[in-house]
């Protein structure tokens, strides 16, 4: 159930809650005072408890003063001081009768401002938790001046595959159990688009994508650095001191067993286990995620996606490879032609190869896809000269043009051809459609027995 908050100027007073989602986050910027909900130290389904609420208060970086106000001044005063011993110093217990003074200046203006700049943090994430960083220092400022430390995960995650899933899962884990924070460490754009742009791959996966992702794992923080060549010029020991020790205070760190770092890669999980033994931080080696004698791989996900094997690219995603970006006008060729479709300005910068493609399709402001089947082409049977992405939905007709979509890629229907013409075209994808429509019958069919594929 959704509970309302209050901000009065720079205040805010928020009780009987157990989550706060980060649109609201972003209306608690800029203030002086914050009281928040914590009903006691056992776990509740609807409450925080004054550990959750400290930390809540930590990342908002209000000025004292926090939790439930129905409590006595005595007991506040006892949970002061052991707020202080958990690391909380900042943060003080309410009580009853207890007065102080708002400022109502022009906050209104100061959190439009801070929300719109919290939006563009997280790149467009549909997240409701994932703080996400473009420095080291901007995690450091949210988490380390409070005491907080990392467990972290280092890594591209370019379309967070199975393997990079087993070290995201591991970090949760870890961290929950040290009383850290979750958190990811990546790159954009990927150091060989700086270091060697001619030999880097096409990437799966655009940020917003991987933020989205690395909050459905359950993380709790990204760090998104700027790769430059001011980063690359950092040594294995400066990497480690400057950033990992010095602003994200890690505990743990879990990385694949190839990882390399630092200045022309001289490091490797060795000289990193070392390093961690020096200055008092764990090195977890995830072993790589192997699938029917296959290590999975974004390599070998860009190749199958590539040659349209995008069945087999979803086995190792462990979810159908995403296309997503705006709807944008088409020539009106299928509509008068054939059959309507929404032309899709794709994102990513890998496309399926050319074809037909049962997929499903999402739409900006619905929360449920729609089955449809996906063209991957030229055009060539009107003799097009750019390359498309044109979807026909089959469950749905649509009064207006979404904005945006994501299509979700499920099998391949068969390899773009040319027809003699259009009556030719759309008798060839009428038969595709009924194609399509017999997958979804087999897959609802199977669902019925066996628990569903992520997203299908």
């Amino acid at each position: 159930m959704e509970v309302l908050g209050f901000r009065f100027g720079r205040a805010a007073y928020l009780t009987d809650f157990s989550t706060i989602p980060d649109s609201s986050m972003a209306l608690l910027e800029g203030l002086d005072e914050l009281v928040l909900d914590a009903l006691r130290d056992i776990p509740h389904p609807m409450h925080q408890t004054v550990r959750t609420s400290a930390r809540a208060h930590s990342t908002t970086q209000a000025a004292p003063r926090v939790v439930h106000p129905h409590r006595p001044r005595p007991a506040a005063r006892r949970t002061n001081t052991r707020l202080i011993r958990m690391g909380y110093p900042h943060v003080q217990l309410a009580y009853d009768g207890l007065e102080f003074e708002v400022q109502v200046d022009d906050a209104a203006s100061q959190v439009s401002r801070q929300r719109g700049e919290s939006r563009a943090a997280v790149e467009g994430a549909r997240s409701r938790r994932l703080s996400a960083f473009s420095s080291s220092q901007a995690w450091a400022s949210r988490y380390a001046a409070f005491g907080h430390t990392s467990v972290l995960a280092i890594g591209n995650f370019d379309g967070i595959h199975l393997g990079h899933r087993a070290i995201l899962r591991s970090t949760v884990e870890r961290a929950r159990a040290l009383n850290a924070v979750s958190t990811a460490l990546t790159f954009d754009p990927s150091p060989r688009k700086v270091l060697r742009p001619e030999t880097a791959p096409p990437r799966l996966s655009t940020n917003a994508q991987r933020m989205e992702w690395f909050n459905a794992l359950g993380l709790e923080a990204v760090v998104v650095l700027p790769f430059t060549l001011d980063l690359a010029r950092l040594s294995p020991d400066e990497f480690v001191e400057q950033i990992l020790l010095r602003d994200l205070r890690v505990k743990a760190v879990l990385v694949g067993e190839n990882f390399r770092f630092g200045h022309r890669q001289a490091g490797d999980v060795k000289l990193l286990s070392e390093l961690g033994a020096k200055h008092g931080f764990d090195l977890v080696i995830v072993p790589p995620v192997v699938y029917r004698g296959e290590v999975v791989s974004s390599t070998i996900i860009r190749r199958e996606v590539a040659e349209g094997d995008v069945s087999h690219a979803a086995r190792l995603l462990g979810r159908p490879f995403a296309l997503t970006g705006e709807v944008v006008s088409g020539t009106g060729t299928g509509r008068r032609f054939t059959f309507p479709t929404l032309n899709l300005a794709a994102e990513q910068e890998l496309l399926p190869a050319r074809g037909v493609y049962i997929t499903r399709s999402c739409l900006e402001g619905e929360t449920r896809s729609h089955r449809s089947v996906t063209n991957i082409g030229m055009r060539p049977t009107f003799n097009g000269s750019s390359l498309n992405v044109e979807t026909h939905l089959l469950d749905a007709e649509l009064t207006t043009t979404p904005k945006r979509m994501e299509v979700w890629f499920c099998n391949r229907l068969r390899e773009e051809k040319k027809f003699s013409g259009p009556e030719e075209l759309r008798a060839q994808i009428a038969r595709d459609i009924a194609r399509a429509n017999k997958f979804f019958s087999r897959l609802r069919r199977f669902r019925s027995v066996r628990q569903p594929p992520e997203h299908y």
